[in-house]
């Protein structure tokens, strides 16, 4: 039997709007912006520097879930 190729389209290039910059989590979450940066420290949210450490920080939006965020969140 002939096997029959199925063209998946090109992946998508991620753009700035995939990403919420720890201000914009603070400001859609309620929360400080200390608050952030400390969910960040210890592992709470996922993020990546592209540039290395010291650069900006992007968190993926769909990497978000609130299940992995601080019990309080929802609360604030």
């Amino acid at each position: 039997p002939v096997q029959e190729k199925t063209s998946k389209p090109p992946p998508r290039r991620l753009d700035r709007t995939d990403f919420l910059s720890p201000k914009e989590l603070a400001l859609l979450g309620g929360v400080s912006l200390r608050t952030v940066r400390r969910w960040l420290r210890n592992g709470s949210v996922p993020y990546f520097q592209p540039g290395g450490r010291g650069s900006t920080v992007l968190i993926p939006k769909c990497r978000l879930r609130l299940d992995m965020l601080p019990s309080d969140f929802l609360e604030r």
